[in-house]
């Protein structure tokens, strides 16, 4: 494909085997399906998102005239994005999908895989599924976001997988200094929203160890709560999240419904308690 108009392409083709693309006006790449090479030529690509299930590797996939800097980068799995990660220094908005596999090879992978993460104004989290707990997962991201003034993090049912497997206490995950934020230093930090929060121990824990690191700009943590019919937002419960957080941390709470969302001011609240 040889073209000076185009400006956006999804590409959506299943079991492809080449795509080659001269575009000198593209901004914006999606990549939804493997493809077993490419070869991009686009001089002002901006935002890229990287959403097949095949692994990026930089032999076969080459961005030629691309710089190292992006206002996006969405990568739908950390396994197969782990060299796009290194491929751009500074992104304006970084967006992951977190799968930690069993056993102790999962979460080295996953340790691998993300080692190395752009500098990102924005970073926008979504914890799919994780076998070896929330916490550490997320305090070894956090090491990585110095220069990250927003923090976005959807948690998906990650209790349910530390209910069906239990990690072997030799994995990485387990030891304790891998769960403390005592020494991480967030000094751009300035906004954190938590959704799909259910208010687990695991969820509590995290929100405790975010509380610890040292970001003296953060006021201010958004929880937009998962209401189910048999766990209400109730006073009782926002109180315990904000007896994990420092004093003074203002904590804002939401609900989510599968058909909408409802803002709950915190006066109302106490109110109709």
């Amino acid at each position: 494909m040889r073209t000076d108009s185009l400006e956006v392409l999804s590409f959506c083709v299943e079991n492809a085997r080449c795509l080659d693309v001269v575009a000198p006006r593209l901004e914006q790449l999606n990549v939804s399906h493997d493809v077993i090479e490419a070869n991009i030529s686009a001089p002002k690509l901006a935002k890229l998102a990287w959403r097949g299930s095949g692994v990026y590797d930089p032999c076969r996939h080459k961005f030629a005239d691309v710089g190292r800097c992006l206002r996006l980068l969405d990568i739908n799995e950390t396994r197969a994005g782990a060299s796009l990660l290194q491929r751009f220094d500074t992104v304006g908005e970084l967006k992951l999908t977190i799968l930690i596999e069993k056993e102790i090879f999962g979460y080295q992978s996953f340790l691998n895989e993300t080692k190395v993460l752009p500098r990102c104004e924005t970073m926008s989290v979504s914890v799919v599924w994780n076998y070896h707990g929330l916490v550490p997962a997320m305090v070894h991201l956090l090491r990585s976001c110095t220069a990250t003034r927003k923090l976005f993090v959807a948690l998906f049912s990650s209790d349910y997988y530390n209910m069906m497997y239990r990690c072997p206490m030799s994995c990485p995950c387990c030891l304790a200094m891998n769960c403390k934020t005592d020494d991480i230093t967030l000094g751009s930090l300035e906004e954190v929203e938590l959704s799909e929060f259910t208010c687990s121990q695991e969820e509590l824990e995290f929100v405790e160890q975010l509380s610890r690191c040292n970001a003296a700009v953060l006021k201010n943590i958004v929880i937009c709560y998962k209401r189910r019919p048999r766990t209400p937002l109730t006073k009782e419960v926002c109180e315990k999240v904000r007896s994990k957080c420092r004093s003074n941390l203002k904590v804002e709470f939401y609900t989510t419904s599968d058909k909408c969302w409802d803002m709950i001011l915190q006066e109302e609240l106490g109110r109709t308690q």
